[in-house]
Parts: C-alpha cells; structure tokens; sequence
C-alpha cells in the first residue's frame, strides 16, 4: 500500500514535469512568431478575447486569458499606443471602462491568427485523432480540480 502510494506520487510529479516542459515548448514555438508582428503574447490573448467575445472590462479580460488585472493595465496601454485596442468610459459609471478591439487590431490579429493556427497544426501533427482526444480530456479533467 506504501509503495503504490509512493509510486503514485512520484510519477505525478514526473508527469508534472513533463506537461510544463511539453507546455512551454509548444507554446514557445507556436507564438514565436508574435514578436516579430511586435506583439507579445498577452497581447494577443487580450486581442483574441475582445475579437471573440466582444468588448469587456479589463477584470472580465484578466480572467479569460488568466493574467493578473494589474498586467492587463500595462497590456492594454500597450494595445491602445499602438492603436489595437482602445478604451471607452461607462456613461453610467464613469470609473468603470470597457476595452475594445479597433480595426486595426481586428488586421492585426487576422494576420498573426494564421501563422498560429499553422504552427498549432505544424506541433500537433505527430498524434493521432485519438491522442489528441485523450489530450484534451486529460486536460479539461485537470482543469476541474
């Protein structure tokens, strides 16, 4: 009984390991390409979330792409110099702001959106449909606890 919990326990923390070791490097390799369109990664998942979702407040955007609502004050000034995004007082609260995505983020995002989802395709390619199901339902199941 020892051993089995013992050996559990080490090969959670293997199979820790390897998610974030396998997790970095996908994601290094897939958003690699952002940086030289001179967006970061924040950035992107902030101009994903307001083109998929619409305009929000700034605590709605942390929350989506799982940032801290101070980090998404500097992301989204960032976004709004460079024109990608701007800010829009509430009428009815004033100290409440709604971010959203303008033209020229939407061209942004559209151009780095398909080198993305080629190199998500290009790193997946090695599993199969099964694997890949498994994945996700591995995935999701750890996201629960």
């Amino acid at each position: 009984m020892k051993n089995s919990v013992l050996e559990k326990e080490i090969l959670s923390m293997d199979a820790f390991i390897s998610l974030m070791k396998a997790s970095d490097h996908v994601s290094s390799f897939v958003h690699a390409h952002l940086k030289d369109e001179g967006i970061t990664v924040s950035q992107f998942g902030v101009l994903e979330a307001l083109n998929y979702k619409g305009s929000m407040c700034q605590k709605d955007i942390a929350e989506i792409i799982r940032k801290t609502t101070g980090n998404m004050t500097t992301v989204i000034d960032n976004l709004e110099k460079h024109g990608l995004a701007v800010r829009k007082k509430d009428a009815a609260d004033r100290r409440y702001f709604t971010v959203s995505i303008t033209d020229r983020g939407r061209q942004v995002l559209n151009d780095v959106f398909e080198i993305y989802r080629k190199n998500v395709t290009h790193k997946m390619a090695d599993l199969t449909i099964d694997e890949l199901n498994s994945l996700i339902t591995i995935c999701r199941k750890l996201e629960k606890k």
